[in-house]
């Protein structure tokens, strides 16, 4: 178990007031009878009322009241209260809002949850130090974590004998049945020896805190023993504990502010171990053994120490000794452990200068050496400090705040340094054969300061060191240094500084798996990020690899599958030879020259060249290499084999090929080069010499001459081609003859022939000409317009824009827009998205607009009594009719609008010559008035289909009966599988994480997915165990192929018959989800849009319920 500790957490007592760092209510309580309103952490919405003594809190269902009367808060009511804090029992959490009647806390001796109320918030009550007494009604069924801890003076918890969830024994709060401990009463002072039954298996939030009259406390029985966080807090007379059970699992601040705490008895050393971390972590002073240990024990020197049968633990001095040298032996037993605290300097009484801890210490608990409590004063007596041991564990600020500490680690060869554990020390000094291992470790866990220097033994009385920075090691030295990356690769790096500018080149020289990683994938970088001696950040070259080889009687077995060679190297040697796990090789970079490499491992499946000119193969490229699937040198345009010295002058790159290799080139001339046994058994060199070749055997393998194809996704099948693409061409298939002979296509990819070569055939694509023209071209005063597109293909998809915001409208395959009566030139674009024959295309078109003004006289009275013209223009999907055609300024217009059946009016525009807006007035449905302005007017309509807006089948708000994903939400949600996400909604355009998937899945396997640290702990937990996912990245959006990738997976990885070839965007599927996307696609699970796929786009809740839906019918 691995625990996250900090060196402090603040406490309500602590001066972190529970209810003083909130949100305040106060402008809501201030006078009698207001409201507001207040959200909780699941962002319901709870109307809050307040008068005179008075609080009623209402969401749907839940009403709340909460009264005072004489000292007596009665929380009364329907449902649980809102949870303001999300707060768990592992985990302090943050306060969203706080609860209403915290204005009372001071005011409140007793509280009284009423009959009606089935949940009591987080930290509801926390910290109020009058309470004395707490009843719980018949229907209480939850208590959030800390909702009523640390009631400093309470005496006793009572529950309804009719609750069927909670009972009280003795005053103290559990769980029926006694399995959960929930609260012991803080002022209850009939008990010194506390013996918790064996009937409980959980101590929760704060359980037992802040009570002055516990000794001891005692767990009986051997069952299963979870302690929550704070659980045993603040209990100031504890002094031991006695945990007494086999199996014990903590969470934080367990033991924190117990002053008076001396021991903890544990059943088995790991309990121990854990145990002994939180105290130091609590900083208690007090000391974990196992049952039968003896402390406070002190030798005839000071030492102050405790054994059990595992050893002794030094956790004091009382000498006064300046120079220390911790026995290796205490007790008769040997000293494995120094104790947190033991040798700190919290309160700078003590002037200890140098201190040399013997090789027999494996541990060395947080604070055992720390200075200074107050960071601001470090201690600057410590000097010297010398670990002896070789294998080594030191705890968060073992060593910090020291101004000038030196730490000779020379004897250590294995070290695991929790974070800050060497925060402040100066220098650190490790044995060259050792510092790759201990830079390793001390960069972790980020152990370290910037400040810390880091010498290598045979280097200390130089000005060469190291320091970590940024993330990465640093040597503060010009010319050449050494350095190892995250991956465990090893460099030697040669830089040169001119001013601010550094220069540097980078030679891989070694390769070691860190101990723990499980990586399965090692890049070589095209450069490296360093730190030149003067700070300056650079990047160096990386140019050359060697020393990364196995021997025949010495294979590497390290867990790479796959290599990826992202550097541009003149030539790669010797390297990667007799790698057993390597089973994928990407030469991504421009690697000019291979010799001897990945062959021997007898793993090696696919082998990828990325895009270059020209490539040289030595001898034993790929040698023995009899499983070796794919060789993609499809985006090679020119291949050179040559013979090397020490191979008899033999052409051998491709010997020992058992299997059947799929190779791919560009060209024929590349498959010469390599086919060389084909085309001649002798090669004559141009020194006259000849020489025999060993390589390419044709008859064993199948070659496929892409023609200047490449792959989207690279191929994997020695037994099926793939399918190449080709800018501006369309792959008409394999061909066995090069002149693609009739009858020698292959009419099923999945069976080429071995010993066949196959010729991609490519037809170009045609461009269509497509025009668009509008009719008419030029308007005057504006209007409405027809578009025409001719020379579109029957295939592919046309659409058509128009710029500054004007809507182009499409009915029975025509095209019409409204143009306004304003001088202005329209753009009108056709786009044609093609398909495998034809090429995208557009064209455009422009109508020009000019302004119309009103006829004026000189006369104002003859301007009164003119007539302006009044227009409609021609809308799809509906009509207007007129009462006038022409109107005088001042007159009312009457307007009859009239949609087509499904249609309704979606925006009615009047507007006068000048574009100006008129007003407009609903007079009833569909009759509307406006007063004619002085100048014509142009009314223009637009109408929007009717949404169907029936009620949902299944009661969500926001799902209608005619929605396409209406029946898949009622399907997963009358299963259990999808649940809404509040207030009656079920957000079907919201996007889904990944951990909601595993949990969905997880409930179809009949798991039980309540529980856990988080909501998802559970199904994430049974995912992982299942290979349906890694568990990674819970909380990130899912896309569709990863979410048909873990269907496919829950489905048992069945075979594949399915192809993506209909699909536009198959390229863009990763190629770990083409198998599951081609069985979702065959299967009928995923359909696709528009003839995407749309991998990557992330899954809406619809589209998750849809595809569930699909796939739990097709696995009936």
């Amino acid at each position: 178990m691995l625990l996250t500790m900090a060196p402090t957490v603040a406490f309500a007592a602590d001066g972190d007031d529970e209810a003083a760092n909130t949100i305040s209510l106060a402008d809501a309580t201030e006078t009698s009878g207001t409201s507001t309103t207040i959200e909780d952490i699941y962002h319901n919405k709870w109307t809050v009322t307040t008068a005179e003594n008075c609080i009623t809190m209402e969401q749907r269902d839940n009403k709340i009241t909460a009264t005072l009367d004489n000292g007596v808060l009665t929380v009364a009511g329907t449902g649980a209260m809102p949870v303001l804090n999300d707060s768990t029992d592992a985990v302090s959490g943050t306060q969203i809002q706080t609860y209403p009647w915290t204005d009372w806390r001071g005011s409140v001796k007793k509280i009284v949850i009423s009959n009606g109320i089935t949940g009591v918030g987080s930290k509801s009550f926390i910290a109020w130090e009058n309470v004395t007494a707490v009843e719980l009604g018949n229907d209480v069924k939850t208590i959030g974590a800390g909702a009523l801890a640390q009631l400093t003076s309470c005496t006793q918890f009572t529950v309804s004998e009719s609750n069927r969830y909670l009972e009280a024994d003795n005053g103290v709060l559990y769980s029926k049945g006694q399995k959960k401990l929930y609260y012991y009463p803080c002022a209850k002072s009939d008990v010194a020896n506390l013996t918790v039954p064996n009937s409980v298996t959980e101590l929760g939030y704060n359980a037992i805190c802040r009570n002055a009259s516990l000794q001891t406390i005692s767990f009986a029985g051997d069952n299963a023993l979870h302690l929550g966080f704070g659980s045993l807090f603040g209990n100031t007379a504890l002094a031991t504990v006695n945990l007494g059970r086999t199996n014990v699992t903590l969470d934080t601040m367990v033991f924190n502010n117990d002053a008076a705490l001396k021991v903890v008895y544990c059943k088995t050393s790991e309990i121990k171990a854990e145990v002994n971390k939180m105290i130091g972590a609590a900083g208690s002073g007090a000391v974990a053994l196992l049952e039968g240990g003896q402390y406070n024990l002190q030798d005839g020197n000071g030492y102050v120490y405790a054994i059990d049968s595992e050893g002794a633990i030094s956790y004091g001095y009382k000498g006064k000794e300046t120079e220390l040298v911790i026995p290796a032996e205490l007790g008769g037993k040997a000293v494995t452990t120094i104790a947190s605290d033991a040798f700190s300097n919290l309160d700078g009484s003590r002037k200890i200068t140098k201190v040399t801890i013997p090789a027999s210490v494996k541990v060395i608990e947080s604070y055992a050496f720390v200075g200074y409590k107050d960071a601001s004063k470090p201690d600057s007596t410590l000097t010297n400090v010398t670990i002896l041991g070789t294998d080594v564990e030191v705890g968060t600020m073992a060593f910090a705040r020291h101004t000038n500490l030196r730490i000779d680690m020379t004897s250590v060869e294995k070290l695991n340094a929790e974070k800050n554990a060497f925060y402040g020390v100066s220098n650190i000094i490790v044995a060259k054969v050792n510092q790759e291992n201990l830079r390793t470790a001390l960069a972790e866990n980020d152990s370290l300061a910037q400040t810390t220097r880091v010498y290598v033994d045979t280097d200390q009385n130089n000005n060469f060191y190291w320091h970590y920075e940024n993330d990465k090691w640093a040597v503060v030295s010009s010319g050449t240094t050494s350095l190892t990356d995250k991956q465990g690769l090893n460099y030697t790096v040669n830089y040169a500084v001119d001013g601010t500018k550094v220069t540097a080149t980078a030679k891989i020289t070694g390769y070691k798996k860190p101990e723990g990683s499980a990586a399965k994938e090692l890049i070589i970088p095209k450069t490296l990020p360093f730190t030149s001696a003067d700070g300056n950040e650079a990047q160096a070259t990386v140019i050359s690899i060697s020393g990364l080889r196995g021997e025949s009687n010495q294979h590497i077995q390290n867990g790479i599958k796959t290599l990826t060679i992202k550097a541009d190297l003149a030539q790669m040697a010797t390297t990667f030879v007799y790698w057993d796990d390597l089973e994928t090789v990407n030469v991504v970079g421009n690697v000019k020259k291979l010799s001897n490499c990945f062959g021997g491992g007898n793993s090696l499946k696919k082998a990828y060249f990325g895009n270059q000119d020209n490539i040289v193969l030595g001898s034993a490229v790929f040698g023995n290499s009899p499983s070796l699937d794919v060789i993609d040198l499809s985006e090679v345009k020119n291949v050179e084999m040559i013979s090397e010295p020490g191979y008899d002058n033999r052409i051998t790159n491709f010997y020992g090929m058992a299997g059947i290799t799929m190779v791919y080139v560009e060209n024929e001339d590349v498959y010469k080069a390599i086919n060389t046994v084909s085309f001649a058994s002798t090669i004559k060199q141009d020194n006259g010499k000849t020489i025999t070749t060993s390589g390419f055997n044709k008859d064993h393998n199948i070659v496929a001459i892409t023609n200047g194809g490449t792959f989207d996704a690279k191929p994997t099948s020695n037994t099926t081609l793939a399918i190449p693409t080709k800018t501006g061409y369309t792959f008409d298939g394999w061909y066995s003859s090069s002149n693609f002979a009739e009858g020698t296509k292959l009419t099923d990819n999945n069976h080429p022939v071995t010993g066949t070569t196959y010729y991609a055939k490519w037809t170009k694509k045609t461009t269509p000409a497509i025009a668009i023209k509008a009719t008419p071209d030029t308007l005057t005063g504006g209007g409405s317009v027809e578009l025409t597109v001719s020379g579109v293909p029957t295939e592919g998809q046309l659409a058509v824009t128009c710029d500054n915001d004007i809507k182009v409208t499409e009915k029975d395959g025509k095209y019409t827009a409204a143009l306004p009566n304003e001088t202005k030139d329209y753009t009108f674009k056709a786009d044609y998205t093609g398909t495998h024959l034809y090429n995208n295309a557009s064209d455009t078109c422009v109508v020009s607009v000019t302004y119309k003004g009103s006829s004026h006289h000189s006369s104002s009275s003859s301007s009164s009594s003119t007539s302006n013209t009044v227009s409609a223009s021609t809308a799809s999907n509906g009509k207007v009719s007129l009462n006038k055609s022409t109107a005088k300024k001042g007159d009312t217009v009457t307007v009859t609008v009239t949609p087509d059946a499904g249609y309704q009016l979606d925006k009615l525009t009047i507007t006068d010559a000048k574009g100006k807006t008129v007003d407009v007035t609903k007079k009833s449905n569909g009759k509307y008035t406006f007063t004619m302005p002085d100048s014509k007017v142009t009314i223009t309509p637009t109408f929007s289909k009717i949404e169907d807006t029936k009620p949902s089948k299944n009661g969500f708000d926001d799902v209608a009966s005619s929605d396409w994903f209406a029946d898949a939400v009622k399907y997963v949600s009358d299963k259990g599988l999808m649940s809404g996400t509040g207030s009656d909604k079920f957000a079907p355009s919201a996007t889904t994480t990944r951990a909601m998937l595993m949990t969905v899945l997880a409930r179809y396997a009949g798991e039980d997915t309540t529980g856990g640290a988080t909501w998802y702990e559970k199904g994430m937990n049974w995912a992982k165990a299942n290979g349906v996912s890694d568990g990674t990245n819970p909380n990130a959006n899912i896309t569709r192929e990863q979410l048909v990738t873990m269907l496919y997976r829950y489905a048992g990885t069945p075979a594949v018959n399915g192809s993506l070839s209909d699909f536009s965007d198959a390229a863009s599927v990763s190629s770990y989800a083409v198998n599951a996307m081609q069985w979702a696609v065959a299967n009928g699970i995923v359909n696709g849009s528009n003839g995407k796929l749309n991998p990557q786009n992330n899954a809406t809740r619809a589209q998750v319920a849809a595809i569930l839906m699909r796939f739990c019918e097709m696995s009936k």
